[in-house]
Parts: structure tokens; sequence; C-alpha cells
């Protein structure tokens, strides 16, 4: 499996992101793109784009190639 593109960052809440999370507006959040895992032959298998509270999750990716 290959992935391209995948991103996390911590980013401060919007008044939107903070209604849906549970925040307070400018709190730290994480969001973790992942632009699109494929197979070698080029078959799609996973797109994903996630947004946690950054206090409450540690993420972790192991991928074998």
């Amino acid at each position: 499996m290959e992935v391209d593109g995948v991103t996390v960052e911590e980013r401060p809440a919007s008044k939107g992101v903070a209604h849906v999370l549970g925040l307070a507006p400018g709190e730290r959040y994480a969001f973790a793109s992942a632009g699109s895992c494929h197979t070698a032959d080029g078959r799609p298998v996973e797109v994903n784009e996630m947004t946690l509270d950054a206090a409450s999750y540690v993420l972790e990716y192991t991928f074998d190639s």
C-alpha cells in the first residue's frame, strides 16, 4: 500500500469546530488528513480526514510496505 499526503496539524478551533468538538473557540485541536492510500496497481483503498480534540487523542500511523 502506498500513502500520499498524510498531514497532522494542531490548530486553534473556529466557532464551528469548537461547537462540534465541545471546545472553547481558540482552543487547540488536531486535524489529520490522509490524501489517499492505494494499492501498487493504483486502486484507492482509503481517503480519510479527521478532526479531533488534541488534548484527548494520540495519533499513531504505522504502514507496512
